[in-house]
């Protein structure tokens, strides 16, 4: 039964009023267009946020490395690279909002770049059999007296105070 006005269709054995099943339809198709878009657009962003965060660590690391060889200077240039980031993000030129996308993975995954250092101490286990109290004493003493130099300098500072 069809009406010219649309008022009543009956489609496999439901009654629809007008075509407001068909409207239903559209609108929902629509929006799942768009959340499929959104979906899209946001991993987009995501991604270009990440490629973003990680072209400043890489830029300020590379940034230290041709200044360590141009300028023969004798420090790391990861070192010179955590001196340059932190000057970047002291003085408010890098927000560290920035920087998250790319830092969160790799803090994430952090003990894996501590494997080669195990493998190593794995390797060298005869000399530090043959080598052990001199490290022993090293690891006991100067933490020792780097925790009293504090203790002094920080009761001076009080008594200046």
């Amino acid at each position: 039964m069809t009406n010219s006005n649309h008022i009543a269709t009956e489609k496999s054995g439901k009654l629809i009023l007008g075509n407001k099943e068909y409207l239903f339809q559209s609108c929902f198709y629509y929006y799942w267009i768009q959340v499929r878009q959104q979906r899209r657009r946001s991993l987009l962003v995501a991604i270009l946020k990440f490629f973003v965060a990680l072209s400043l660590l890489l830029a300020c690391l590379y940034s230290a490395k041709l200044m360590t060889l141009w300028w023969q200077v004798p420090l790391p240039a990861p070192l010179v690279a955590m001196i340059f980031m932190l000057i970047l993000l002291s003085s408010k030129m890098i927000q560290p909002n920035w920087l998250t996308p790319a830092c969160e993975p790799i803090l994430k995954y952090m003990a894996l770049f501590f494997i080669p250092a195990g493998v190593g101490i794995v390797q060298h286990t005869p000399l530090l059999i043959l080598q052990w109290p001199l490290l022993l004493s090293i690891l006991i003493v100067v933490p020792t007296i780097g925790i009293c130099l504090v203790a002094i300098v920080a009761q001076k500072g009080l008594k200046d105070d």
